[in-house]
């Protein structure tokens, strides 16, 4: 095969042109070369990008946010799985929200899972999974403290999310197991959350949350106290789980975006003209090693 007719950079002998074998070998490499680049830049070219941009958010505390909770007890019946929810306002009271929510009995019935949105306002609050107060009846104070002291919160949070889901958006606490088999146990959870829109690249605009979270737990009687030897209860933290949440005063706006078409131009262009400039002068130098043989 003569690789010579592939030369694209003819030398110029005694007023005659030549090509060359090396030449050819050369210009066969620039072709692949650009090939190569013509096909990433052209997929560099129709990628759509997401960029983020830090705003203040200017909406009203008044606004409304869908909170969409998918979570399970595996140790808890559905009959003592009760959900509130408490604004963090000066005298704001616990208010019910288990009716708000669909429960899913597991096996025999010994385990439950909840799933639904709750409509809140944007603003910090919390919302905690117990029993029931064990202060309501006094004259069954003792059988309401036993009851929580057996209230095993155990869970997994299959799914959470304040308002409709972001494409590209990572919800940290979907799929947490928060499962402690050796005692009863108060879980908290510290939640950040993050007003953002999503401008699509045809200028729609869909306005949601995304968040960070933090989590600890504790045990619902402190073992170390001197008084728990002597099967003494001198306090008690609320067996349970509970999901305090605060909003940013930031925002964030994460756009679509993707190259101009003079831009793609200009690339291939600078492409085509960088490989030629450089194989051009790589076969020169060989050519020249060649001839000084």
């Amino acid at each position: 095969m003569n690789l010579s007719r592939f030369d694209g950079f003819s030398k110029s002998i005694a007023g005659a042109s030549e090509q060359t074998s090396i030449g050819g070998i050369v210009s066969i490499l620039a072709y692949l070369a650009m090939g190569y680049l013509f096909i990433c830049e052209y997929f560099y070219y129709i990628e759509v990008q997401v960029v983020d941009k830090l705003l203040l958010d200017q909406v009203s505390e008044k606004t409304m946010v869908d909170v969409y909770l998918d979570i399970e007890f595996p140790a808890l019946s559905c009959e003592e799985v009760h959900v509130a929810y408490m604004a963090q306002t000066k005298d704001a009271d616990a208010t019910a929200m288990t009716d708000k929510l669909e429960k899913i009995a597991g096996g025999e019935g010994k385990s439950c899972r909840i799933k639904g949105t709750l409509a809140v306002d944007k603003a910090s609050g919390v919302f905690h999974v117990s029993s029931k107060n064990p202060m309501e009846s006094i004259e069954n104070r003792q059988e309401s403290m036993k009851k929580m002291l057996a209230y095993n919160a155990s869970h997994i949070i299959h799914a959470l999310s304040f308002d409709e889901r972001l494409p590209g958006v990572d919800y940290p606490l979907d799929n947490t197991v928060g499962v402690k088999t050796d005692d009863i146990y108060q879980y908290q959870y510290h939640v950040k959350i993050v007003p953002t829109a999503f401008v699509g690249l045809n200028g729609s605009r869909l306005e949601s949350n995304q968040y960070s979270s933090t989590y600890y737990y504790r045990a619902a009687v402190d073992k170390n106290d001197p008084l728990a030897r002597f099967g003494i209860i001198s306090s008690v933290q609320l067996p349970g789980m509970f999901i305090q949440f605060e909003f940013s005063a930031i925002s964030i706006e994460k756009y679509e975006t993707k190259r101009s078409f003079i831009n793609f131009f200009t690339n291939i262009a600078a492409i085509v003209g960088g490989v030629f400039a450089a194989a051009g002068l790589f076969d020169t130098i060989i050519h020249r090693a060649v001839i000084a043989k």
